[in-house]
């Protein structure tokens, strides 16, 4: 066991009931806390992922040569 947990323990084991009731609810709230935020990143990284699979190569243009093409096409 850790020291810090070991620590912990004796904490917990010193403090009155009444304390320890406001303990367990601020731990309740944290670790809902925690998974909401996990969740959260989860999601931010499965979006991530999907515009991965949908990135394409796309092939190398002449910008210059574009640019001609479509002024010939727009002011002909």
């Amino acid at each position: 066991m850790s020291a810090i947990r070991q620590e912990a323990i004796m904490m917990v084991q010193s403090m009155p009931e009444i304390q320890l009731q406001l303990i367990v609810s601020i731990m309740r709230d944290l670790s809902r806390f925690i998974t909401t935020n996990e969740k959260q990143v989860n999601k931010k990284e499965q979006a991530f992922a999907l515009l991965e699979n949908m990135r394409k190569r796309i092939p190398d243009f002449d910008y210059d040569q574009e640019l001609a093409e479509y002024r010939e096409g727009r002011y002909r």
